[in-house]
C-alpha cells in the first residue's frame, strides 16, 4: 500500500524475538514484539512492520500499549491497544495477540526475550529501557542483531498489512459525532495536517515573524517552505472539491499560529479541542484509555480519514497513518495530496501518486537535511542525479 512515509521516522522498528511452548509442551509458538519508540504514530509504524515481518517468518505479532507522547502530553501512560484499533478485523487478516494476553496463553514464559532486531539502531542502551517499558527482560547483548534490510537502504514490506491496522470503532464514532456537530452532517469537507518539521522546528514557529526566525526556520526546518505554503494549498483544495469547510490537525503548540496564518488569508479553521473527545459510557462501550493529547491525535486521524480530500506534512509519519488509513477504508489515492516544496506548488498540493511519480527522496530540503541523507549513503551525486530527474519530470 503507498504511504508518503520516506523519513526516519517510517522505520524506527525495533522487534523482539520471543518462543513459548504451548499447553502440551510438544512445539514452540514464536512471536514478534515490536518494542514502542517516539510518538504513538512511530509506534504504529512498528506494529504494521512487524506484523510483515511475522508474516514472512511465519510468527505471531504481540500487540503491546501504544504509550503516549512525551513532546505533547505531561504525563506518559499507556493507550490501550484494543481501545484504539479494530481487533476483530486485524486477527481475520493476520496471526496476532494483545501482549496482556500472552501471559495467559503462557502462564510459565519468563518474560524474557530470545533476541532484538534492530532495523534503525538507537542507542544500545534503549533496547533494555524499551524492553522494561513493556514488563519484559531483554535479551543479552550478543543477540542484539542488525537486519540486513534498514530503513535507509531497504524498502518497508507493510504494503500487504498496513490495511488491518484500522481504528476501532470507537474512535469512529467519536469522530463522526465531532463532525456532525462542528462541520455538518453530510457536508464535504477538506481535511489539513499542518506539522512544522523536526520537533524544535515546531518552536521556532511560535517565535515572533521576524528575520531571525526566518533564518532558523532555513537552517533547522526540513520543511522550511510550509509556512508560505499551506494556506494557498488548502484554499486549492477547498475549490477544487467545492467545500466550504476545512478541519486542521496541528501540534497543540502553534495551533495559535496556523490559525493566525488561515485567518490573514481568508480561512477559518476548524479545531478539535481535548473537549471534544468524547467518549462513550456503559458496559460493553466504555474507553479505557485516558483522555491526553495523543488520544486527541487519534481522534483527528480518524476526523482526516473521512475527509472529501486531505492535504498533509509529507515528513510526519502521523501523515503517513491519516494516508494508509484513507486507504483501508477504500479511499482514492487521488483524494489525498501532500504540502510541497517544489516549483510550480506554491499554491497547490501535490497529490500523492504525482509525488511518487516525481520522487521518492526529499533531497531538496535545508543542507542539514542534505547532509543527513550523506550520511545515511544517499550521496551528493545521487542528490544531483535526483534533482536533475525531477527537473526533467516538470518539462
Amino acid at each position: 500500500m503507498p504511504g508518503i512515509q520516506r523519513t526516519g521516522a517510517l522505520l524506527l522498528l525495533l522487534a523482539a524475538a520471543a518462543s513459548c511452548a504451548v499447553a502440551d509442551g510438544t512445539a514452540k509458538r514464536q512471536y514478534l514484539i515490536p518494542f514502542m519508540w517516539h510518538g504513538p504514530n512511530n509506534q504504529i509504524n512498528a506494529v504494521k512492520e512487524t506484523l510483515a515481518l511475522a508474516r514472512v517468518l511465519g510468527r505471531t505479532t504481540v500487540l503491546p500499549d501504544l504509550q503516549s507522547h512525551s513532546f505533547t502530553d505531561a504525563v506518559e501512560e499507556n493507550m490501550r491497544f484494543s481501545d484504539l484499533f479494530d481487533m476483530p478485523y486485524m486477527e481475520s487478516s493476520v496471526s496476532a495477540l494483545l501482549l496482556g494476553d500472552l501471559a495467559k496463553h503462557h502462564p510459565s514464559w519468563s518474560g524474557k526475550l530470545d533476541a532484538a532486531l534492530l532495523v534503525v539502531p538507537p542507542k544500545q542502551v534503549l533496547v533494555g529501557r524499551l524492553s522494561a517499558d513493556l514488563g519484559l527482560t531483554p535479551p543479552p547483548k550478543e543477540l542484539w542483531l542488525q537486519s540486513p534490510v534498514t530503513g535507509w537502504s531497504g524498502c518497508s514490506a507493510n504494503q500487504a498489512t498496513s490495511a488491518f491496522v484500522r481504528k476501532s470503532k470507537m474512535l469512529y464514532d467519536m469522530a463522526e459525532a465531532f463532525v456532525r456537530e462542528r462541520l455538518g452532517a453530510d457536508q464535504p469537507y477538506v481535511a489539513a495536517h499542518v506539522r512544522p518539521y523536526p520537533d524544535p522546528c515546531v518552536r521556532i514557529w511560535t517565535e515572533p515573524d521576524t528575520p531571525e526566525r526566518a533564518a532558523k526556520m532555513e537552517n533547522m526546518c526540513n520543511n522550511e517552505y510550509l509556512m508560505a505554503r499551506f494556506v494557498p494549498s488548502i484554499k486549492h483544495l477547498l475549490a477544487a472539491y467545492k467545500s466550504k469547510s476545512v478541519f486542521v490537525m496541528t501540534h497543540p503548540k502553534v495551533r495559535g499560529v496556523v490559525q493566525e496564518v488561515m485567518r490573514k488569508g481568508g480561512l477559518e479553521p476548524v479545531f478539535m479541542d481535548l473537549a471534544d473527545v468524547k467518549p462513550p459510557v456503559g458496559a460493553g462501550g466504555a474507553l479505557a484509555t485516558n483522555v491526553s493529547f495523543s488520544l486527541l491525535a487519534m481522534v483527528e486521524e480518524a476526523v482526516c480519514t473521512k475527509a472529501k480530500a486531505f492535504v498533509g506534512t509529507k515528513e510526519s509519519s502521523m501523515t503517513g497513518t491519516i494516508i494508509q488509513d484513507r486507504l483501508s477504508h477504500q479511499l482514492p489515492l487521488a483524494d489525498s495530496y501532500s504540502f510541497f516544496r517544489r516549483i510550480g506548488y506554491e499554491d497547490r498540493p501535490i497529490a500523492i501518486d504525482e509525488f511518487y511519480r516525481l520522487t521518492n527522496w526529499t533531497t531538496m530540503g535545508t543542507d542539514r537535511w542534505r547532509s543527513k541523507l550523506v550520511e545515511k549513503g544517499v550521496n551528493r551525486s545521487a542528490i544531483r542525479g535526483r534533482r536533475l530527474r525531477a527537473a526533467d519530470a516538470r518539462l
